[in-house]
């Protein structure tokens, strides 16, 4: 009985080497240390349980071996304990133990920088078309430097969404916006725009920032177009359910902008600002008075045009021209304005 119990005494320390292996797999360091350490301790438990055996021999009760031959007698004895072999496993145990940790922290290592690219990338993909994502995720710091360049900015703001909303319940103001932001940022991102912000009712997309692209003029003309033909579908739906209309209004302008990280150590946030960015947002309250859906600047379509004739043409078809237009805070500009 006792023989049996010996000889799997010290036939199964690898088990203990498959409890760590296990215990790896949950990427704590500290963890696997602490397997390691407990599979040792057991194992030398285990090993002074059966030199607790009357029957159990040891070194210490023969005296050290005088030869060879009597070293071999020895150790075939059944009810032998080797304590080489017991250290042996304490060492190999040990160099396991921490072989597996550092890989455990490694691994750990590499799945949180997974965690945080993903993350990174969800973030990026709230404000930028899903096409420029990967190539801003590969950057390691593409906002740092920061750019003065051309780019043409839009503006889109509801007409009299104030007076729509006062005698709405919140959830159905929220549900409404929630729609809306979801239909802007579809056409933005669907003409390769940059969404910089929303501002409750409106948004303000840039083209151009933080890569220029050779047609940006011509791709927030159309996504301007884009944004009025998904609000005459939207107010399709809106009628059938009975709500009244929804009236967007839309300013476009190209000009030179400034790009970067903007904020404190908290909190950063990519912005672009400029004279560029201010008259767009003049040219969207200039609607109102226009009774126009649309008002880009003259400066726009002549980049249009010289981005690409045809596609100007037809982008700013149906656009009437309107010379000296006086901006609130700004020179007077020439517009060319898209009736509703």
């Amino acid at each position: 009985m006792f023989y049996d119990k010996q000889q799997l005494g010290q036939a199964r320390e690898v088990y203990f080497f498959v409890l760590l292996a296990g215990v790896s797999a949950c990427y704590e360091p500290r963890r696997v240390l602490w397997a390691g350490f407990c599979a040792m301790l057991s194992w030398s438990l285990g090993f002074l349980w059966l030199m607790s055996h009357p029957n159990a021999v040891t070194v210490r009760d023969t005296g050290e071996a005088t030869s060879f031959e009597s070293w071999m007698v020895l150790v075939a004895n059944p009810n032998f304990l080797d304590f080489n072999r017991l250290f042996e496993a304490l060492i190999v145990m040990g160099i396991v133990t921490c072989i597996l940790a550092t890989v455990a922290s490694n691994a750990r290592r590499m799945v949180r920088g997974q965690i945080a690219s993903t993350r990174e990338r969800a973030n990026l993909a709230r404000y930028f078309a899903p096409a420029i994502v990967e190539d801003l995720a590969n950057h390691d710091a593409p906002f740092e430097v920061v750019k003065a360049q051309p780019a043409a900015v839009l503006f889109a703001d509801v007409v009299g969404f104030t007076t729509m909303a006062q005698d709405e319940p919140p959830e159905r103001v929220i549900g409404f916006l929630r729609a809306l932001h979801q239909r802007l940022e579809q056409a933005i991102f669907e003409n390769g725009g940059t969404l910089d912000k929303y501002m409750g009712d409106g948004v303000m997309a840039i083209f151009g920032s933080p890569r220029t692209a050779p047609d940006d003029a011509c791709r927030a003309i159309a996504a301007a177009r884009s944004i009025q033909q998904a609000t005459d579908t939207w107010n399709i739906a809106r009628a059938d359910a009975g709500f009244p209309p929804v009236r967007l209004s839309v300013g476009v302008h190209y000009g030179q902008v400034v790009s970067g990280d903007i904020g404190s150590e908290r909190r950063l946030e990519f912005a672009t600002i400029g004279d560029a960015v201010n008259l767009a947002s003049r040219l969207e309250a200039a609607t109102r008075p226009l009774a126009a859906s649309i008002v880009i600047s003259a400066d726009t379509a002549h980049q249009a045009e010289r981005e690409s004739a045809t596609q100007a043409e037809a982008l700013l078809r149906g656009f009437t021209s309107i010379t000296g237009l006086d901006v609130p805070g700004h020179t007077a500009v020439d517009v060319l304005a898209l009736g509703r």
